[in-house]
C-alpha cells in the first residue's frame, strides 16, 4: 500500500487515490488542512480540481482518467448507500461540472453512467 494512505482512510477514498496516484499531492494537502482526517465530500472535489490542474499545466497521465473511471465503477459496485452517495456526490457531481466532464465522460462504465442519470445529470457523448 502507498506510504501516503493511511489504513483509517475511509475506503473509497482510498481506493481512489491507489488507482489514480496523482492525486497524493492533493491527499496530502488534505490531511494537513484537516488535522490528519479525511473528509471525502470536501476531499473528493479537491481532488478533481487538482487533476483539471494537471491537465492544465500539462501533467497529466494519459491513463488517468481511464484508472479513475474504472475506480468509480468498482466503487460503485459495493452495493454500500453511503459510499454510492459519497461517489455520486462528491466525485461525480464535481466532474460533470469540470473542464475534465468531456473526455471521462465517454470513459464511465454502466453503473456511473446510472447513478448520473439518477441525479438527472446527461451521459450520452
Amino acid at each position: 500500500m502507498n506510504r501516503y494512505i493511511p489504513s483509517r482512510l475511509p475506503p473509497a477514498v482510498a481506493k481512489i487515490v491507489k488507482a489514480v496516484p496523482e492525486l497524493e499531492n492533493s491527499y496530502k494537502v488534505h490531511i494537513s488542512e484537516h488535522d490528519g482526517s479525511v473528509l471525502g465530500y470536501i476531499f473528493l472535489p479537491d481532488a478533481v480540481r487538482e487533476l483539471e490542474n494537471q491537465e492544465r499545466d500539462g501533467r497529466f497521465g494519459g491513463d488517468t482518467l481511464d484508472r479513475l473511471s474504472q475506480a468509480i465503477e468498482d466503487e460503485l459496485a459495493s452495493s454500500d448507500p453511503a459510499t454510492e452517495d459519497l461517489i455520486a456526490l462528491g466525485l461525480l457531481e464535481e466532474l460533470a461540472n469540470s473542464s475534465l466532464w468531456g473526455e471521462i465522460r465517454k470513459k464511465l462504465g454502466q453503473r456511473a453512467r446510472a447513478q448520473l442519470r439518477e441525479m438527472g445529470i446527461p451521459v450520452e457523448t
